[in-house]
C-alpha cells in the first residue's frame, strides 16, 4: 500500500446566474506539511493530471471535491492564479512549497 504524500481539497462554487462556476485547489504535501493553494482554470480532471505527473502513482494522492454556493465560496482566501494545464499548475505548487 502507498503512503498518500498529498491531499488536494478541490473548491468548486456552484453555478452563478450566468451559469459560471469558480474553482480553487488546497494541495498539502503530507510529507513536509507545506501547502500550495490557488485559483484553475478547468475541473478536477485538470487537477487529476497535474498531480499523475507530479507524483508517480494514483494511490499517493487523494482529491476531495468540496462545491459551495457562489456566496459561502467567494468568502475563501483563494490565493493566487497558479494555472490550467498540468505543467503549469505543477510549477506554481512546487514554487509554492518552496518558498514556505
Amino acid at each position: 500500500m502507498c503512503k498518500i504524500k498529498a491531499i488536494v481539497e478541490f473548491y468548486a462554487s456552484k453555478h452563478d446566474t450566468y451559469g459560471n462556476s469558480y474553482n480553487f485547489v488546497v494541495i498539502t504535501n503530507t510529507e513536509t506539511g507545506k501547502i500550495a493553494r490557488g485559483n484553475i482554470s478547468g475541473n478536477t480532471s485538470n487537477m487529476e493530471g497535474a498531480m499523475r505527473e507530479l507524483f508517480n502513482d494514483w494511490s499517493e494522492f487523494k482529491i476531495i471535491k468540496i462545491e459551495l454556493p457562489i456566496r459561502q465560496f467567494n468568502r475563501y482566501d483563494h490565493g493566487e492564479y497558479i494555472g490550467c494545464t498540468p505543467d503549469q499548475i505543477n510549477s506554481n505548487i512546487l514554487a509554492q512549497w518552496e518558498k514556505e
